[in-house]
């Protein structure tokens, strides 16, 4: 008996710790956020998010080291590489930080083809991400579905509000 009044307490206290859970806390502001071909680096075959700086040397005025990464929204480089690429995303804390691998939820894949790389913040941290993309030569069998900028802003802005890439918390 008093076995299974344990067990209904402790399963009662499981129930009323998770009713308060959320899967995210943060506020979902809009997908706005293009990086265009042209604001990034590219070389043969491989194109990068924005031109590397070495971390240990301060940025020149108007300089940005990587692409800012607002919590749960949604980051589209459009890569212009022809093919489905193979990519490496590495995210830093400020905007020239040391760079490290993403984990868990920090930088999904939502879609990826010919043109673009769709890359989602799914946590409520700021961050800072420079993506490296190669060509691999395979097509695309479908096309990511995203939505264009208007092509003043040129995929840049200084609010980070506003969740538009280059911009500064």
């Amino acid at each position: 008996m008093t076995r299974c009044a344990w067990v209904a307490l402790a399963a009662l206290g499981v129930v009323l710790l998770t009713a308060g859970c959320q899967t995210s806390t943060c506020d979902r502001g809009e997908d706005a956020t293009l990086v265009r071909t042209g604001d990034g680096r590219a070389g043969t075959n491989t194109w990068f998010s924005s031109p590397y700086y070495d971390p240990s040397m301060p940025l020149s005025k108007g300089d940005t080291g990587y692409q800012y990464l607002p919590p749960a929204r949604t980051i589209t480089f459009e890569h212009g590489l022809g093919s489905l690429p193979i990519v490496a995303i590495t995210l830093a804390f400020s905007d020239n930080g040391s760079l490290a691998p993403t984990a868990g939820n920090q930088a999904i894949i939502e879609c990826m083809d010919d043109q673009v790389v769709q890359i989602k913040n799914d946590t409520c941290s700021d961050f800072y991400i420079w993506v490296q993309a190669q060509g691999s030569g395979i097509p695309a069998k479908t096309a990511c579905q995203h939505t264009m900028l208007d092509e003043g802003t040129g995929g840049a802005a200084a609010d980070p509000s506003s969740g538009l890439a280059g911009a500064q918390p």
